[in-house]
């Protein structure tokens, strides 16, 4: 104990700091799938209930609100993460930071909301703010026990919380309000419920110390963390929302709609892997931030995971993105394969670069990161208004080409943190580039034989989803398991078998080798 507070070092000596890992690995894994698949269906359901239009609406507000959350937290929690050692007047003064700075946030929003709406021309989007505006008080409460619970590596914990949350506050609510005919604000009332949900979760979980008095030195440690990590995260956010800024300023809320479903349904798989990875990374690594060999083995193997398991999703995605948006989303968003098709071609970099973000964090070395995140932003907006003369497909590979460029970026300052080699990074991919060519091969052949049959989309999807099941999963990964998965994926496997349930790892894993 340090001043009343668990470290993830202390917590880690009843077990392995790998055991650790990999048990947050398989709870945030599934909770994370979880939450995919109802994302998913939530989706499928809601496209039918709410139009195009009104979702480019709640998108353009999810860009103020996501924007404005960045300095409604200003990072402290994951200065709460890093800080060794920690105490408990930090976590008093972070509370006291968060409280003033949500506050401050949702008045901002809710005054500024009708020139934001008249910036976006959405004469709707004012009220919509005001109302999403309410989602910082609530989403600050749960800040200081969602740290505390990643930094004592309480990984269980935090699964059950996001997947619950989601799942009552959005998915079930969301999808009330949308078949009783409330269109919009079907959408926000989702969004307030999942935050008010994960909230009250979290204070159920995790309680702390929130009265003051705490020294100034406390808030000036959280502080001096907490502005360099608010300038990259500006920076990403930025990346990130510029595009959609770009679409629906120039193009409108129609389009903006069409792009909005694309990248969403980019996210979901890059979230399985990317948000998992980061989840659980984050703390870990935090905790051994000292020792380079270990920050090294790490980094490398975590990439080497994510070209293992993306590169494939990916080349599934671009291979089914037609029966995809058929059978999830329906014929009238046609629209949105090709978009989808262009950005699927960065999923790899994406998610790689999610890794990077973990490691910097955990570091401390946020304000490295900072103008390569700006860089990221600058590129994604110029790609985005050039590409707009193409449309929607012209702003993908516009926001496409950006990606790549902060990979490369981020894989540099990686590298500069580890001392990892560039010829182990390079290694690390080959294994997922040869299973997604397996796996393209597989998918691509029995997808043409489907189509020329005119078998409907969802029986062409589960086709092809046995199809790599019986020849990849069964067959290739059995046979030359070292050639497909490489060292990375052969240890995730063997450490998959040792910690998960006999009967659970028969099923979904390939015999250990």
């Amino acid at each position: 104990m340090t001043g009343g507070v668990t470290t993830p070092k202390r917590l880690g000596q009843a077990t392995s700091l790998t055991d650790t890992a990999f048990g947050g690995l398989a709870w945030q894994f599934g909770s994370t799938v979880g939450k995919g698949v109802l994302q998913v269906v939530t989706l499928a359901i809601l496209a039918r209930l709410v139009t195009p239009e009104e979702f480019g609406i709640v998108g353009a507000a999810l860009i103020v609100v996501g924007l404005s959350a960045i300095f409604s937290q200003f990072g402290v929690g994951p200065a709460l993460v890093h800080l060794e050692p920690l105490r408990s007047a930090h976590i008093r003064a972070a509370f006291a930071i968060t409280l003033v700075l949500s506050l401050s946030t949702t008045l901002a929003v809710w005054t500024s909301a009708p020139v934001i709406a008249g910036f976006f021309a959405m004469h709707d989007l004012s009220v919509v703010l005001r109302a999403l505006s309410l989602s910082f008080l609530f989403a600050g409460l749960g800040v200081i026990p969602e740290s505390l619970l990643q930094r004592e590596l309480r990984f269980r914990a935090l699964a059950v919380v996001d997947l619950a949350s989601f799942a009552l506050g959005y998915g079930a609510l969301s999808v009330l309000l949308a078949s009783m005919g409330y269109g919009v604000w079907a959408l926000v009332g989702g969004h307030l419920g999942s935050t008010i949900c994960r909230t009250c979760a979290l204070l159920i979980c995790r309680r702390h110390p929130a009265m003051p008095p705490w020294p100034l030195s406390a808030g000036s440690d959280l502080v001096r963390y907490g502005f360099g990590f608010t300038l990259t995260t500006l920076g990403n956010y930025a990346a990130l929302q510029g595009d959609n800024v770009i679409v629906g300023r120039v193009l409108g809320a129609g389009p903006l709609g069409i792009y909005g479903r694309a990248y969403q349904l980019l996210v979901t798989p890059a979230s399985i892997f990317g948000r998992v990875l980061d989840r659980v990374l984050f703390p870990t690594l935090a905790s051994v931030q000292g020792d380079q060999a270990k920050l090294s083995v790490a980094y490398t193997r975590s990439i080497g995971l994510v070209a293992t398991c993306t590169l494939p999703a990916s080349v599934l995605v671009i291979v089914l993105a037609n029966e995809g948006v058929r059978a999830l989303l329906g014929p009238d968003w046609i629209s949105v394969v090709l978009p989808l098709q262009i950005l699927t071609l960065g999923l790899v970099c994406r998610t790689s670069y999610k890794i990077s973000d973990s490691l910097v964090r955990a570091t401390g070395a946020v304000y490295r990161s900072a103008w390569r995140q700006w860089a990221y932003a600058v590129l994604t907006v110029v790609g985005a208004i050039v590409g707009s003369r193409w449309g929607v497909p012209g702003v993908a590979a516009g926001t496409l080409t950006a990606i790549v460029v902060k990979f490369i970026l981020m894989l540099r300052l990686s590298q500069s943190i580890t001392g990892a080699r560039t010829e182990h990074l390079i290694r690390a991919h080959i294994p997922g580039l040869r299973l997604s060519l397996a796996t393209g091969i597989v998918a691509g052949s029995t997808a043409v034989l489907l189509r020329s049959l005119e078998a409907p989309p969802v029986v062409t999807m589960v086709a092809v989803g046995a199809a790599i099941g019986l020849v990849v999963r069964s067959w290739l990964l059995v046979r030359w398991p070292w050639y497909f998965l490489g060292e990375e994926g052969v240890w995730l496997l063997r450490t998959a078998h040792r910690n998960l349930p006999s009967s659970i790892a028969r099923l979904v894993l390939p015999p250990c080798v």
